[in-house]
């Protein structure tokens, strides 16, 4: 299969996003300033507002971007893994919120805030959050087809547990980085899998 390379239309609208995901970890979601993001971005206000015409378009666009980003990383990490049980595994050591994920975490905090405010949001986030616990609860039929997961667990139930439990974890080890929370995360959610999957 060929790839056709990106426009330069293409790369200067992702260079703006990437910039806006930027400042919203740096700054906040209230706080972000288009010029702020054009300097970021290395160009001027009135491109990013060609491509976004107003800010909330930018910085609602950014928050997809980032989902986007971090769901294409999953996929193309556990599509190098076989096993459904690596799998799940693997993705709890993407998403512990360390030097390389703190921004994804940072910036779904800032989502989270103002989706409170907006139903606009509400119903964006409804189908991002849709899509990672739908991304567990598929692993988890996989494994039970394979007979590597018990088959005592409703795997839609136990995604969504899972999901709660590393949202409400990973948020407090956000909060507090520190590399001995880290591995409390990673040991209570390996815990999970081994006691109600692997058992």
């Amino acid at each position: 299969m060929q790839y056709m390379a990106a426009t330069p239309e293409e790369d200067r609208r992702r260079a703006i996003l990437d910039a806006a995901v930027t400042v919203v970890v740096e700054r906040g979601y209230a706080a972000a300033r288009v010029s702020d993001i054009a300097k970021r971005a290395g160009t001027s206000t009135g491109t990013v507002h060609y491509y976004f015409p107003t800010k909330v378009d930018v910085l609602d666009a950014a928050l997809q971007h980032a989902s986007e980003r971090s769901h294409a990383r999953h996929r193309a990490e556990l599509a190098a893994l076989n096993e459904p049980s690596e799998q799940l595994l693997r993705l709890i050591d993407l998403q512990i919120p360390d030097a390389d994920v703190a921004d994804e975490w940072s910036i779904w905090l800032e989502f989270w805030n103002e989706a409170r405010r907006r139903d606009e949001l509400r119903d964006r986030n409804h189908e991002i959050y849709t899509r990672w616990v739908g991304m567990i609860e598929t692993i988890v039929r996989k494994g039970q087809r394979q007979g590597q997961f018990s088959l005592d667990v409703d795997p839609a139930d136990f995604a969504l547990r899972f999901a709660g439990l590393f949202d409400g974890l990973g948020l407090q080890v956000l909060l507090q980085p520190s590399l001995e929370n880290r591995w409390r995360l990673r040991a209570a959610l390996r815990g999970v899998v081994e006691r109600e999957l692997l058992s």
